[in-house]
């Protein structure tokens, strides 16, 4: 595991093991169908789970890659790594669902990944 990646698990478990999930599943990995009353309890559970600040996840000067990108570029990405859709990150930095896909479209070029996985993987530090 990377500094960067025990570094967040240190800071913030929840938002590790969801991102560590996340990529695991687009990249085809099937978890086991949950019991009904597991589901209910965690349903429960995160409707009283405020929603996660933009932590400046990109702000590591160790990630040359990232330096090309403009704040609000950062922004976006940010949110990206949090799990939020294109319309969600609209919503919470007041742009156009339109504008997000252009920043994305822009983060993914000067970053060179081509997906949200692999952006996530590239902010968590994943080979």
């Amino acid at each position: 595991m990377t500094d960067r990646a025990v570094r967040l698990l240190q800071a913030n478990p929840r938002l590790f093991w969801g991102q560590a999930i996340r990529i695991l599943i687009e990249r085809g990995w099937s978890p086991p169908p949950p019991d009904q009353r597991i589901v209910d309890d965690l349903l429960e559970a995160m409707a009283n789970v405020p929603a996660p600040s933009a932590v400046p996840l990109l702000d590591d000067p160790a990630y040359e890659a990232l330096e090309c990108l403009t704040p609000r570029e950062r922004e976006v990405a940010n949110l990206v790594a949090f799990g939020l859709t294109n319309r969600d990150i609209g919503l919470r930095l007041d742009m156009a669902e339109g504008t997000v896909k252009f920043h994305l479209s822009n983060v993914y070029r000067k970053t060179e990944v081509g997906s949200r996985a692999e952006l996530v993987a590239l902010l968590l530090g994943a080979p």
